[in-house]
């Protein structure tokens, strides 16, 4: 087997050897070489743009666009967006390229907006911007809570979004109501007058009369995370109910190998303390509260939740036995 070299579209981590690197992008089943050396946010951009313009209007839309920008490692983004900067003064610690791939990020996102009022089907569009987790703090902040990316304290597991649709009842508004980013799938499908097709035991709420009406989140209890990794002893849960949130176990997530911490508890009341200052279960405080929470993440844990699967490292996947390309195929499912 011949190995592909390409300056972009390479999957690549300092720790890789020659035979884990290959080119990674595909046009649904078919590696695609189309806009070779295209900074990725303004190529996802031009096809969400040709989707939405050559889509037939009687038919629903449901328009996914996970951009990697402005996600590390930074690539030098295009002059156009960098000589926007040109003269002015940065904050913080936000680099040149940084701001540029921001910049490069809100352009997309205003040529996606463009397209749908230009072709129609924004009065009856919902936007959805959102994120799945906090910053990573060595190199973004998430001050003043508590945590970075990966963990289950606040500054991991809290992300920023916006909702824009001209079929908002109430507008330009700011909510803090509860909702976790599972509530995304019955909202999306109720919007689509597909609710029926969501199976009953679907941890999704549609949340849809919160975000367009302000009301009450029918949401208050999530279940953050449940993990287990027998081999190595590893054990990672957490649960927020109410005014309260329990960590039971590492507080980050098991590519993090933290077995002292497995029979460890945390717990906060979120209501009172939201920058997570003072656990509760220290010292032994508060067993009934935490002897609750723990048997409800023990009883999804027996009841939901299919067994965790580490397998073991193996060679196969390695893009240099698929002629240079991250390929599948090589693995069996279990079913």
């Amino acid at each position: 087997m011949t190995k592909v070299s390409f300056l972009f579209r390479k999957v690549d981590f300092e720790s890789y050897t020659d035979e884990q690197r290959g080119y990674d992008f595909r046009d649904n089943e078919k590696v695609s070489y189309e806009g070779l050396g295209e900074f990725s946010t303004d190529l996802f951009s031009r096809k969400a743009v040709n989707i939405i313009e050559t889509h037939n209007k009687s038919q629903p839309l449901f328009l996914y666009v996970p951009f990697q920008a402005p996600h590390g490692p930074i690539q030098t983004p295009p002059q156009k967006y960098r000589s926007m900067y040109d003269g002015k003064r940065l904050r913080n610690n936000i680099d040149l390229d940084m701001a540029a791939t921001i910049t490069a990020l809100d352009t997309a996102v205003g040529e996606i907006y463009d397209a749908l009022k230009r072709t129609g089907l924004y009065q009856n569009s919902v936007i959805i911007f959102t994120t799945d987790n906090g910053g990573a703090v060595t190199e973004n902040s998430n001050l003043p809570l508590k945590g970075t990316k990966e963990q289950l304290y606040e500054g991991g597991v809290k992300g920023v979004g916006f909702v824009n649709s001209p079929l908002l009842r109430k507008s330009g508004i700011s909510s803090d109501r509860l909702m976790f980013i599972t509530d995304w799938f019955s909202t999306i499908l109720n919007l689509a007058s597909l609710g029926h097709k969501i199976p009953e035991d679907t941890d999704s709420i549609d949340i849809w009369p919160t975000i367009s009406r302000q009301n009450k989140s029918p949401r208050d209890r999530i279940i953050l995370n449940i993990d287990q990794d027998n081999r190595e002893g590893l054990w990672s849960a957490a649960i927020m109910d109410g005014k309260y949130k329990l960590i039971w176990g590492q507080d980050y997530l098991l590519k993090q190998k933290m077995p002292q911490d497995s029979c460890k508890f945390e717990l906060y009341n979120l209501k009172k303390d939201p920058l997570e200052t003072t656990n509760l279960a220290a010292g032994g405080k508060m067993k009934n509260k935490v002897e609750e929470l723990k048997n409800i993440l023990m009883e999804e844990y027996k009841t939901r939740l299919v067994p965790a699967d580490y397998p073991f490292p193996t060679s196969a996947g390695f893009p240099v036995n698929w002629d240079g390309i991250l390929s599948p195929g090589w693995c069996s499912a279990k079913v």
